[in-house]
């Protein structure tokens, strides 16, 4: 009677946003040929949440077209936010740009976070309260807005060459690492 699982292997479109949340029961959520998501991509109080695998996924935020036919990011910003959650995985090693906020507060788990192709975020990066160990977002070079790392008591490093945050270049507007 309870979602445990759930595998759309031909989604490549979520017009707005992609919401997985209230859930004791649900484990993995897969999506192979998801390129974007035009809204928020939100996870929030999924207690036995193994695995968000959406190996395509390259965007999240709204593209406009232009005259000339050039597709163009939005001024929009859309976030991803994980809050109140056990989360053990989340793969998406194709993601170079989240438009909006990168939140992840209160995240409980946390054995692999792959994110290995996002360079930048539009809005903030909040790791607040995690039980990471790891951190490594190490292509990330720029972030619209404040970075904020704080009551992380599993994290120890930041920033080692290849790993962590080594190729930040840009943060513009604060810095707070508690």
């Amino acid at each position: 009677p309870y979602l445990l699982s759930v595998n759309l292997p031909a989604l490549t479109l979520v017009q707005e946003d992609l919401t997985l949340k209230d859930s004791t029961w649900m484990q993995t959520f897969q999506a192979e040929a998801l390129v974007h998501i035009q809204g928020h991509l939100t996870l929030e109080d999924l207690n036995a949440f193994e695995e968000l695998s959406l190996p395509n996924l390259n965007y999240i935020g709204e593209i406009i077209e232009a005259d000339s036919g050039v597709f163009l990011p939005s001024t929009a910003q859309f976030d991803f936010v994980m809050h109140n959650s056990n989360v053990d995985a989340v793969y998406l090693p194709n993601l170079t740009t989240i438009s909006g906020d990168l939140k992840w507060e209160e995240v409980f788990r946390g054995e692999r976070y792959d994110l290995p192709s996002l360079t930048g975020i539009g809005g903030d990066l909040d790791v607040i309260n995690t039980g990471l160990e790891v951190f490594d977002m190490g292509q990330l070079t720029w972030v619209g807005g404040d970075v904020t790392f704080d009551q992380n008591y599993y994290l120890t490093h930041l920033g080692t060459p290849g790993s962590g945050l080594s190729s930040l270049a840009e943060v513009l507007r604060d810095l707070t690492l508690t």
